[in-house]
């Protein structure tokens, strides 16, 4: 059966005679012995096509939690560390803004987040450790969920 592919022979484009492409041979870019790789290498291999396999197809949260968490003007712990946290979500439900750390204590200095009244962060950075709030002035409600497998 012949190839339905062509070549120029000569020429470069609108050269009016075509070679089939089943009389075209190629030769390797990159010159060697293209036996096996060595079984520690063709593992080495495995292990990253693996790691990128889990890159592609991520663990989906099957469990969400929700919580409620008065702030004052005193840091509070919104959320423990948790290394199988997926992702989380915050929203400040209450009159004032609202300061989110990723850090065991937060401040209206230092702080990862800002949420003005009735805003909503989303995580999707992966962090897995202890999430804190805060208030400038007088209290403020955060509604959480947190995600896990």
């Amino acid at each position: 059966m012949a190839s339905q592919f062509s070549f120029p022979t000569t020429g470069g484009a609108g050269s009016a005679s075509p070679v089939p492409a089943s009389s075209v041979t190629y030769a390797p870019l990159v010159p060697g012995d293209w036996s096996p790789l060595p079984a520690d290498a063709q593992a080495a291999l495995d292990q990253a096509a693996a790691r990128l396999t889990a890159l592609e197809d991520p663990v989906r949260p099957g469990t969400a939690s929700l919580t409620t968490v008065p702030l004052t003007t005193a840091s509070a712990l919104v959320l423990a560390a948790n290394t199988s946290r997926l992702g989380f979500a915050a929203k400040n439900t209450g009159s004032q803004r609202a300061y989110l750390a990723f850090a065991a204590t937060a401040s209206t200095a230092a702080f990862t987040a800002d949420l003005d009244p009735g805003a909503t962060y989303v995580d999707e950075t992966g962090y897995t450790g202890p999430v804190s709030g805060v208030t400038s002035a007088s209290t403020t409600t955060l509604c959480v969920t947190e995600l896990t497998p």
